[in-house]
């Protein structure tokens, strides 16, 4: 573990130079730790993401010292419980994968020369594990899709993506939140929101992501929207 000062009230905890699920699994422990620490109070702002975790905290109530100390002790009680078999939060997201709500399953379909049923089947299949949550709040950075049907970014980003759009960049599959600009291939629309009021994501670093697919009436029944003139490519 590495500790770096970013500025006088932020630093970086750095884990490992390699992107894995054994430091995904240190790094939850790790964020547990130290929100049940004594510098709990201390703390504006924790973001763990693939190898490290970004820490903000209050100077009237700490110091860097101080700071650097529990995180310290905090790592290793984290160390110590990653030797011991614990099972992630699992969390079923449900989708519905059509071209109304998925533009790209079509073109993914000849890319690859699987079906769509096929694709669907890889993507819904799958678990995945929570590595990051950026680049727009409350946006799950999931991995690892199956090589089969991993595909990079678009070229031209969609000036629009619909709020609950699913998508795969890369190896990587996530969801949009919100409705904004993007540029992954979209597959499907979850219709569960992943903000509360707060804008607080129901999904943390760490988690298992399954998803369930069903079909266009359970999509509707649960609050799901068709975007009319989705911006196609």
């Amino acid at each position: 573990m590495k500790i770096e000062p970013l500025n006088e009230n932020s630093l970086l905890v750095s884990f490992s130079d390699e992107i894995s699920e054994q430091v995904l699994d240190l790094i939850r422990l790790f964020c547990l730790q130290l929100m049940r620490s004594s510098a709990r109070a201390a703390i504006i702002e924790l973001v763990p993401s693939y190898t490290t975790v970004m820490l903000v905290y209050r100077l009237t109530q700490t110091d860097y010292d101080t700071l650097h100390r529990v995180l310290k002790q905090c790592y290793q009680q984290a160390q110590t419980q990653s030797k011991q078999p614990t099972r992630p939060r699992i969390v079923e997201l449900p989708v519905y994968y059509s071209q109304a709500t998925g533009p790209d399953l079509a073109r993914i379909s000849r890319q690859t020369g699987l079906s769509t049923q096929a694709i669907i089947q890889k993507h819904s299949q799958a678990q995945y594990r929570v590595y990051a949550i950026g680049f727009s709040p409350g946006f799950p950075y999931l991995a690892s899709v199956d090589p089969l049907i991993a595909q990079p970014r678009l070229t031209a980003p969609r000036k629009s993506v619909p709020a609950g759009s699913v998508g795969i960049a890369d190896t990587q599959t996530g969801i949009y939140p919100k409705a904004s600009p993007g540029g992954w291939n979209i597959i499907g629309n979850c219709p569960e929101p992943l903000l509360d009021k707060a804008l607080t994501c129901r999904l943390n670093v760490g988690d298992t992501v399954q998803f369930v697919a069903i079909d266009e009436t359970e999509f509707l029944a649960q609050g799901g929207k068709i975007t009319a003139g989705f911006n196609e490519l």
